[in-house]
Order: structure tokens, then C-alpha cells, then sequence
């Protein structure tokens, strides 16, 4: 499982995993967190993104707008579901 670290203005700036439960209880999240992670825009098309969550072997992307804001998940499932 995972979080996503978003900044004041919903820009997506990481991801942190559920294993950073177990580092000291003092770490930064900025410390314990991947940045930069992965995203794809709205306008992608169905069959692209579910091809591109094999090419990357992916369960999950996030969607954002191009400036980075956060809009939503995509799970795999939810492809099937379409």
C-alpha cells in the first residue's frame, strides 16, 4: 500500500510506502518518500492505459493535470470494469 505526498496546491510530489511505518518515528516524509512519481493525464485513452500498466507491470497510476494537481487513481480493475 501506498500514500500519496501532495504539496499545498494538490501537486503530486511522491509517494510514500506503507514500509515507512517502520523507519524512526522522527523521519521527514520529504526523507522517506519517492519522488517524482509516475502520472498520466485525463485525456489517455483506455486501451493505452491498460497497455501502458502492462508495459510497466503497474496494479495502479495516478492521474493528474498537467501542472501536477492530483485528480485520481486508476486500478487496473477499473479498467475491466469499463
Amino acid at each position: 500500500a501506498w500514500c500519496v505526498v501532495l504539496s499545498s496546491e494538490d501537486v503530486v510530489v511522491g509517494l510514500l510506502r506503507s514500509e515507512a511505518l517502520a523507519l524512526e518515528p522522527d523521519r521527514r516524509v520529504d526523507t522517506a518518500m519517492i519522488p517524482g512519481p509516475g502520472t498520466v493525464r485525463p485525456h489517455l485513452r483506455i486501451p493505452e492505459l491498460a497497455r501502458l500498466l502492462d508495459h510497466d507491470h503497474l496494479d495502479r497510476v495516478l492521474v493528474t493535470t498537467a501542472d501536477g494537481v492530483l485528480i485520481g487513481v486508476v486500478h487496473r480493475e477499473d479498467l475491466r470494469a469499463s
